[in-house]
């Protein structure tokens, strides 16, 4: 990868580690009023919501959190109130008291992260903007006939009509203005019909979430036959590498929907504009295979079911709430630590993120590093700790520690990249209120650390595969004569022709076992730095156990 390369993975990594935290925050302003009782008449259809959403968008996520909450497995896990709360028990993260919720984004599929993202919902009970900009100390910025207001937190709050409100991220005024224009331009949905069609497959009472991306035209011939020549599952399957190129290239998109009721079923459905029927038992592992290399697999995958059938492979199957948050943690979908607070009609709206210094490593032109880790707000003045809210606030911790640990035992290093990302995030974003400062300071030295472990892992990895790069086969060249069916006449007699050859020979072999070694070695040399940290890690966790449960008298 070269610098230009670099720069740009870490300038899009770093926006985009604060898009989702700048959608939530916006989308808090408009909570005490969503939260109110929903009239189902005025529930906005997904076809009608997806009006408003850019056609350059290539990734959509529908959610009825209202049929989501009526299904059995959600009243009796009580989704409602762990989803109010934000905590770790939470199957998702995504603004309370939102019924039918639409979200969009133009994801780079080299880095999966969205340049943009925009979100838009109906309330039950509309707001004026003026009491939006006040809260906010700011002003209503009149754009294209349209009111909006640009919050703290470079988002802008765009009022389209009467209890309906959108957010884009980030706040660029020309991009926003471009998106109302385009709204006015349409009647009706202008996205790509792949993503169009995902709100009849979602707009149901056992079916409340739904995902598709768009991938038409997004992978070349040749790079999808390159990757397919190094594919594992390719090659124990002895898989056409030119038939199965010129079909995966012709790829139309993944949806993903997921049906609540008793338990969580997924069906991931990956189209095809060609009969894919030949890929037959390679079709699971040369899936999985590249969600891994990308990033994006989930361990729930391995067990599901797989069909071959026209121009779709489907893989069906049950989802943990883990891979359900691991699912939606791709598109940044949460909100902040300080929803509780805002989602009461009396509460104040939640201050814009402050700041800590990054803790100096020697890897942070690796990662995405702006000098800042983006955090919450703290709590706000004379609000007394709470041992209900500081419990939940360490489990939730002590939970996604625990996640980890089983994905860096099983995952590959860029899915473990993912992970670490968003689990820092999520630790960002737990409620404060309540919450005992010493304990708080603790979250922010958890995240802190994923963080090193993230930047060692990209590191590390960066530099194996440039050494990689620089292996070349051994290769060698043998000259000579070779005899032919011909003949000439050489001073009266017949003598058979020859003529010169050569013939080049590469060792492969080589090559392979020396970049074996060299991406083993990084791995050796990947846990070996991590494993200070998880120790750490597991001595800070130790020490704030004894102190909370000492301090409040309830074992954590």
């Amino acid at each position: 990868m070269s610098a230009a390369d670099d720069n740009r993975q870490t300038d899009v990594l770093a926006a985009n580690q604060r898009s989702g935290h700048r959608i939530c925050l916006s989308l808090l302003i408009l909570m005490p009023f969503a939260m109110l009782v929903f009239t189902p008449a005025r529930a906005a259809e997904f076809s009608e919501l997806l009006r408003y959403i850019p056609q350059q968008a290539n990734a959509l996520v529908l959610v009825d959190a209202a049929a989501m909450f009526r299904s059995p497995l959600a009243k009796r896990s009580d989704w409602r109130s762990k989803f109010e709360d934000a905590y770790a028990a939470s199957p998702m993260l995504l603004p309370p008291g939102a019924n039918h919720f639409v979200m969009a984004s133009e994801l780079d599929f080299t880095f999966m992260v969205p340049h943009w993202e925009v979100a838009v919902m109906d309330l039950n009970t509309d707001r004026p903007m003026k009491s939006i900009a006040k809260s906010l100390n700011t002003a209503v910025d009149p754009l294209a006939d349209l009111n909006t207001v640009r919050t703290p937190w470079d988002a802008y709050i765009v009022k389209f009509q009467d209890r309906r409100f959108g957010v884009h991220v980030p706040a660029s005024r020309q991009a926003v203005g471009r998106w109302i224009r385009q709204v006015e331009q349409h009647k009706t949905a202008a996205v790509a019909p792949y993503l169009a069609a995902l709100a009849s497959k979602t707009d149901s009472r056992t079916r409340p979430l739904g995902i598709a991306i768009d991938l038409r035209d997004a992978f070349p011939e040749q790079d999808v036959r390159q990757a397919l020549r190094q594919s594992a599952a390719a090659t124990s399957h002895s898989l056409p590498i030119e038939q199965a190129a010129e079909a995966i290239s012709r790829i139309k998109g993944m949806t993903l929907i997921i049906a609540i009721d008793q338990r969580v079923e997924g069906t991931l459905s990956v189209d095809f504009l060609s009969d894919v029927t030949f890929l037959g038992d390679a079709a699971k592992p040369l899936l999985l295979e590249q969600l891994r290399r990308l990033g994006a697999s989930v361990n729930d995958l391995q067990q599901w079911d797989a069909t071959v059938e026209g121009t779709s492979v489907q893989l069906s199957g049950t989802l943990s709430p883990i891979g359900l948050r691991k699912v939606f943690s791709i598109f940044r979908i949460g909100h902040s630590r300080s929803v509780a607070a805002a989602a009461k009609p009396d509460s104040p709206i939640p201050s814009p993120p402050e700041s800590v210094p990054v803790r100096p490593t020697d890897s942070s032109s690796v990662r995405p590093n702006t000098g800042v880790i983006p955090t919450q707000p703290a709590p706000a003045p004379h609000t007394p700790s709470s041992p209900d809210f500081s419990k939940r606030y360490f489990q939730a911790i002590a939970g996604y520690l625990d996640e980890i640990r089983r994905d860096m035992a099983s995952a590959s290093s860029q899915q473990i990249s993912l992970w670490l990302d968003s689990y820092a995030n999520r630790i960002d974003r737990l409620p404060s209120p309540g919450v005992d400062p010493e304990l708080l300071a603790y979250g922010r030295s958890a995240s802190m650390h994923l963080r090193e472990i993230l930047a060692i892992i990209n590191r590390t990895t960066g530099q194996a595969a440039s050494q990689q790069a620089q292996v070349v086969p051994n290769s060698s060249v043998t000259y000579g004569m070779m005899p032919t069916w011909r003949t000439i006449n050489y001073g009266g007699y017949r003598m058979r022709q020859y003529v010169p050859y050569y013939n080049r020979q590469v060792d492969m072999s080589g090559a392979v076992q020396k970049r074996q070694q060299i991406m083993q070695q990084a791995m050796q040399n990947i846990d070996q730095q991590t494993r200070s940290i998880a120790q750490q890690i597991a001595d800070e966790t130790e020490k704030i156990r004894k102190t909370m449960s000492a301090r409040y008298n309830v074992p954590l």
